[in-house]
């Protein structure tokens, strides 16, 4: 290919200019050149002419056209692709930093966490590809690139186009695909059947290479090599790095298993177990922007939380006997009952939840015959910790049982031998003295569920240990129900699942306050007005066992009812309150940094929000957690750091439309109006519906910071977009859903979709929104005529807030348009008893009609009272684009100046 750049260069003048070569693989040679039409620096790849003779210059050019639309954070997109003076090329950024080839050259093994997170980020590469029917074929270290400290996989770009070509083809120009080193048992054996399981193999090659400094399997040749990956075992990783994880060492294994019905099925799910997450099953339908349900079925499964039980309890064991806690034994129970007829039930009992816990993998049960063997050669005296010690175990179940009237009561402990601590106490389990096995049966479920409870790192994250494990059914339920009210399902699911697990076991308090949580926000959206009423007869019922509620419970009961009152000064102290109840809370943390922003404390919700990890466990599935730093960073001025880290939270979660929205904010609020427009372009059109929100948004943020005909000029580019409609029938549920917290992001009050949408036919309610944004936009760019007719198109105008009254007074229409107001407010109060939250909707009409003087009244009185979402108020006031006449007004710039 000596002859090949001086045709390539004059091939292409005009469109790129090429500086050099920059490396030559099996399939392509890369060349440094600029793009001249976006004077940005690219990387053009070349085929070789005997791969491109065999792919056909038709089906590279058609297939490429469909990888080319792959557009992820962590995929290396493509900028371009054609034929040029007989060669077929691809255009893809120039990434300014090195390989991980590069990286392992120089450093051999990499750190722990560095290693996971690039495995990550290339699973979730992977994950988007597969969804889109696109297999890589040849992931490896030299298609991973890293950036900015984050993972980039490249050369996506002809998997399709191979694919397409088939292997005959291909083995005639002596070219292989894939990499030998990386390439899973079915690939190397020639099957044309290869699917994302193929890739996944790949991966578990490069994060073993990664932590052991080599790749799994090694040979003199390729085909060596090839036969080694189909015929031989996994080399222990922990030989070559003794200090690797269990769990990670087991995700490795499982990704490199030989048949691919061995391996995980998605490339989700090696991410979750990199994450050690055991509950994970595989992932259902979901409402765009929210994360599918994960969580167990079985006994079996429960089974697997307790081992996480286990790793945890290593770290206590971890002086004496690193395997000592895998090992547990249950202790027949003490018969304090007086009455002898009943000794036998100790051992019944014991053998009863022994029998639970051997259905634990990886978990050694010890005999309990054999601990009571041990019990009598120690003495009546020994303590049960003794005894477990001395049979070897780390861990020790031990309880006892007595007689209430006819009823037989039991109690547990679960203890670590290490150091006689006691893990978690079980009573409360209740059995006729006559049917003394239905309490053994209760107790071996307690205690499956006392483990998960107290070590499913995904449930701490909600709440400290549980006073009461319940029973296991109720406790799978609230689990569920946590994974949906995260984010994985709808509101409505989610109490759904805690109502359940509240009448599965009526003592599990802890569910019934989360159904009444879950249930209100579900309510306060105007998607599920009967969820609504029903949290509000959970809450009442609640505050009546309020002295029954554990501290914690009690501060959660405390920030719903403020929340319901919408007194967000109130929920602000409640949800400290959550934190000083249990500190080590993540979701209390949680709480209390949104709180904080909703009462304009931007410095203390980044304090607190820097103590999380977004990236691990169920925090992972928040992605708000990206748009509340980014609302805090936003309050302060902060925007090149708002916009790096709506930037990461994008790459975690790249269909959201929130952070999509935040990320054009950052970049109006920085001037950045060429990027700004390029991006809106792109991805606007492809937003599904929610266009006009959110460029009504962005304009808002472009004219308060001077850019008056790039506000003008996005507002009508989204106004004039086709076909962006909402989806009827059953899916517009999903889309409201999404738009009404993506209206709240944007700064909008909760009253738009009004008070008696819920009879309303959901296709009829997605369109009026859709309509009311298109009158906004309208009004935005002072089309009065056009905002009219689309509010005309409405089926209830009235019932979105104030927009009919500032459309009548763009018209000129004063006295209508007050009628609109007041009949808004009546209406207001007729329904809810009280105008709170509607503060900016009546401002907005009332700078409308020039009253600037009572808008900035209300706007007063509401933040007084707590009445504000002081966050949304605090971000988008100063850019709210009805409010623009009162921007440089010094009483309304106090009023949305940061408190702390």
């Amino acid at each position: 290919m000596d002859q090949v750049l001086p045709r390539l260069q004059a091939a292409l003048a005009g469109r790129y200019t090429i500086e050099r070569e920059l490396g030559r693989g099996g399939m392509a040679t890369v060349y440094l050149a600029e793009d001249l039409k976006h004077h940005r620096p690219v990387a053009l790849k070349v085929l070789k002419p005997e791969l491109a003779a065999a792919l056909g210059h038709e089906r590279f050019l058609r297939e490429i056209e469909i990888a080319a639309r792959l557009n992820h954070p962590h995929i290396l997109t493509l900028h371009d692709s054609g034929e040029a003076a007989g060669f077929l090329y691809y255009v893809m950024p120039f990434v300014e930093g090195e390989s991980l080839r590069d990286r392992l050259n120089r450093e051999k093994q990499l750190p722990l966490d560095d290693a996971l997170q690039i495995a990550r980020e290339a699973a979730d590469a992977l994950s988007y590809a597969h969804s889109h029917d696109v297999v890589h074929r040849d992931i490896k270290p030299e298609n991973i690139l890293l950036e900015s400290g984050h993972a980039v996989v490249t050369d996506f770009g002809i998997a399709r186009a191979i694919t397409a070509a088939g292997r005959a083809q291909l083995t005639e120009t002596g070219i292989a695909v894939g990499t030998p080193a990386y390439m899973s048992p079915e690939q190397g054996a020639g099957s044309q059947e290869l699917d994302g399981r193929s890739d996944i193999y790949s991966l578990g090659c490069v994060l073993y290479e990664m932590l052991a400094g080599h790749p799994p399997f090694t040979g003199g040749t390729a085909q060596e090599m090839l036969a080694r990956h189909s015929l031989d075992a996994v080399p222990l990783l922990t030989a070559a790095r003794p200090t690797v994880p269990t769990a990670v060492v087991r995700a490795v294994n499982t990704a490199l298993a030989k048949m691919p019905a061995d391996r995980f099925r998605t490339a989700s799910q090696l991410t979750d177990a990199l994450d050690d997450r055991p509950l994970a099953l595989p992932r259902r339908s979901r409402v765009p922007g929210r994360r599918a349900v994960l969580v167990g079925l079985s006994a079996t499964l429960l089974a697997a939380a307790v081992w996480v039980a286990m790793s945890v309890l290593t770290r206590r064991n971890r002086a004496d006997d690193t395997g000592a806690a895998s090992r547990v034994v249950v202790m027949p129970f003490e018969n304090r009952t007086a009455v002898t007829a009943l000794d036998p039930l100790g051992t019944m009992v014991a053998e009863w939840v022994t029998q639970g816990l051997t259905e634990v993998p990886f978990l050694t049960v010890l005999d309990t015959r054999g601990a009571e063997a041990t019990a009598g050669m120690l003495g009546s005296a020994a303590a049960p910790v003794t005894v477990g010690r001395e049979t070897g175990a780390g861990v020790v179940v031990a309880g006892s049982y007595f007689l209430q009237g006819d009823s037989l009561q039991f109690q547990a402990q679960i203890s670590s031998t290490a150091d006689g601590s006691i893990l978690v106490g079980i009573g409360g389990v209740t059995a006729p003295r006559n049917r003394p096995l239905e309490g053994a049966e209760q107790l071996r479920q307690r205690v499956l569920a006392a483990f998960a409870s107290l070590h499913d790192k995904d449930v701490r994250t909600f709440q400290t240990a549980l006073a009461q494990p319940p029973t296991y059914a109720a406790y799978r339920e609230y689990v569920e129900g946590l994974e949906l009210y995260i984010g994985r399902g709808t509101l409505s699911d989610a109490a759904q699942r805690f109502q359940q697990a509240a009448v599965l076991d009526s003592t599990f308090l802890t569910a019934r306050v989360w159904a009444a949580q879950s249930g209100m926000f579900a309510g306060r959206t105007r998607m599920d007005q009967a969820w609504g009423r029903r949290a509000d007869s959970l809450i009442s019922g609640l505050q009546l066992l309020r002295d029954r509620l554990a501290p914690f419970d009690r501060a959660r009961l405390d920030f719903v009812v403020a929340h319901r009152a919408e007194d967000l000064l109130e929920s602000y102290q409640a949800a400290l309150r959550l934190v000083d109840a249990s500190p080590g809370s993540v979701d209390a943390r949680r709480e209390a940094a949104i709180s904080a922003l909703r009462v304009l404390r931007p410095r203390e919700a980044l304090r607190r929000l820097e103590q999380l990890d977004p990236e691990r466990g169920l925090m992972r599935e928040w992605e708000s957690y990206w748009s509340a730093a980014a609302w805090g960073l936003h309050l302060l001025g902060r925007h090149e750091d708002e916009l790096t880290t709506v930037r990461r939270g994008r790459r975690l979660h790249p269909s959201s439309p929130d952070l999509l929205y935040f990320e054009l904010r950052a970049l109006a609020a920085l001037g950045r109006i060429a990027e700004l427009d390029s991006i809106a372009r792109i991805e606007l059109p492809a937003s599904e519906g929610h266009a006009g929100l959110m460029a009504f948004g962005i304009a808002g943020e472009l004219m308060a910071h001077g850019h008056f005909d790039a506000a003008h000029r996005l507002a009508q580019f989204a106004a004039d977009l086709p076909g962006d409609h909402p989806p009827s029938g059953q899916a517009a549920r999903e889309w409201l859903e999404q738009h009404v917290g993506l209206r709240q992001e944007v700064g909008d009050p909760f009253c738009y979709l009004g008070e008696d949408l819920e009879t309303r036919p959901l296709g009829e309610r997605a369109r009026d929104e859709w309509l009311h944004w298109r009158a906004e936009l309208a009004l935005l760019v002072g089309d009065t005529k056009t905002a009219a007719s689309r509010a005309a198109q409405m089926h209830d105008p009235g019932a979105h807030g104030s927009l009919l009254a500032r459309v009548l007074a763009a018209e000129g229409k004063r006295d209508a348009s007050r009628a609109a107001l007041d009949l808004l407010e009546r209406h207001a109060l007729q329904a809810r008893g009280t105008l709170r939250s509607m503060e900016i909707e009546r401002a907005s009409a009332l700078v409308r009609l020039g009253d600037l003087q009572r808008a900035l009244d209300v706007l007063a009185d509401g933040l007084g009272r707590g009445a504000i979402n002081n966050s949304i108020w605090g971000q988008d006031g100063h850019a709210y684009p009805y409010l623009a006449p009162l921007w440089s007004n010094p009483r309304f710039r106090a009023l949305i100046k940061p408190r702390g």
